[in-house]
């Protein structure tokens, strides 16, 4: 049976037709189809996807979340695949989709029930994929499991359901939907994600974070975690490890990526590293807003006002919570007893940086002067100071 790769660039709305380019070697992550049981691991991300053959049309659809009717998906993703079978690879040009068609990916988590059945929870942005009475595509914060029930070597198809519901691929329509059935039709393809793109700006960092897989990291770049340290009066954020090109970075660590400015691929494997490193950088799987703790402040990884130095600064007002990207991380500390960390810039080497300090004052020294550690100065030389609580470069 013949095998192809698919490479979709998804740089439109939901409903407008699908586009694709024959080269395999545009950027993207990579999802390969699932032909076996020993594919669906006990935690992995996969695309829900349904196919027409070549002789009936030769399109691929994928499922989305946010897709219009309840997670019924009618855009034609993909047109014009010629073959018969199911593409062997799916590259998503992430940077895209992720924007317009958000809620592609899904989370399936084994659980294993008293009669030792395997089942799995289907997630997707922190909501269970549920069974519901209209056999629409819902999303519900009660969990719900699923079963395999089937996989058919043949076809590479599998088949999910719960109470009587399968997830189904109606070829009629070109929808995917959940629905009752007595028949063979609602088998689906998945595709299982194997490797997560990045691509480094010329700032040359980035994050990353997965809770659900190890990662292999790529020739090209290096990783850094971080833990927040006291020196006297001074708060410091201290790189704790850094990893290198072929390193496993263990599942929910998360790091700061640095390297050249270019796209890289990032292996994804199975969860089976133990280290644990000090580290006070945090993660989501999915965008989300991160937990508000009065007691904690939040940092995002960015450029300055100035966009010149890359560092953490705040992502909201005071610290507080922000939105952060799926597979992104961020900063977490406790609030500073000497003052309130607007930001930690890091120096070129990646590997430490110090808190600037958000320093009150009154009406009779508005003019003081302080530097990056908040202590004030009579003579400042080059560098970054705090004048009436906002930052200067001299």
């Amino acid at each position: 049976m013949k095998k192809t790769t698919l490479t979709i660039l998804m740089t439109f709305i939901l409903f407008a037709s699908g586009y694709a380019q024959s080269n395999e070697d545009v950027f993207g992550s990579t999802y390969e189809l699932v032909t076996g049981y020993s594919q669906v691991p006990p935690d992995g991300i996969y695309l829900i996807a349904g196919y027409l053959s070549e002789k009936s049309g030769g399109s691929l659809y994928l499922m989305s979340s946010d897709s219009l009717n309840n997670g019924e998906i009618k855009g034609k993703l993909h047109a014009n695949v010629t073959t018969d079978a199911p593409p062997a690879k799916i590259v998503l040009d992430e940077s895209s989709y992720s924007k317009e068609i958000p809620g592609l990916e899904y989370r399936f988590l084994y659980q294993e029930t008293e009669k030792k059945e395997r089942k799995f929870s289907i997630l997707n942005n922190g909501r269970y994929l549920t069974n519901v009475s209209n056999s629409n595509i819902e999303f519900q914060s009660t969990n719900s499991l699923w079963y395999l029930n089937s996989i058919s070597l043949n076809n590479n198809r599998i088949r999910f359901y719960n109470n009587g519901y399968k997830i189904a691929f109606i070829t009629k329509t070109k929808v995917l939907k959940i629905a009752k059935f007595t028949t063979t039709s609602p088998d689906i393809n998945l595709y299982r994600k194997v490797s997560h793109a990045i691509k480094m700006g010329k700032t040359g960092y980035s994050t990353f974070y997965y809770d659900s897989n190890d990662a292999r990291l790529p020739e090209g770049l290096t990783a850094y975690t971080y833990s927040i340290k006291q020196d006297g009066d001074v708060t410091k954020l201290v790189s704790t490890h850094q990893f290198n090109a072929g390193d496993i970075i263990p599942a929910g660590c998360a790091v700061v990526v640095k390297g050249k400015p270019g796209n890289y691929s990032i292996v994804l494997l199975e969860p089976t590293s133990t280290e644990k490193f000090d580290n006070s950088l945090k993660g989501t799987n999915y965008t989300k807003v991160i937990g508000n703790d009065a007691n904690k402040q939040y940092y995002m990884l960015s450029l300055d006002n100035n966009g010149e130095n890359v560092g953490f600064y705040w992502g909201a007002a005071d610290g507080g919570a922000f939105t952060n990207k799926a597979h992104g991380a961020y900063l977490a500390i406790e609030k500073s007893a000497n003052g309130k960390v607007t930001s930690f810039a890091l120096n070129p080497e990646g590997d430490c940086a110090t808190g600037i300090t958000t320093v009150e004052t009154n009406s009779k020294a508005d003019s003081a002067i302080y530097d990056l550690s908040g202590r004030r100065t009579v003579n400042p030389s080059h560098g970054f100071y705090i004048i009436n609580g906002k930052k200067y470069l001299k």
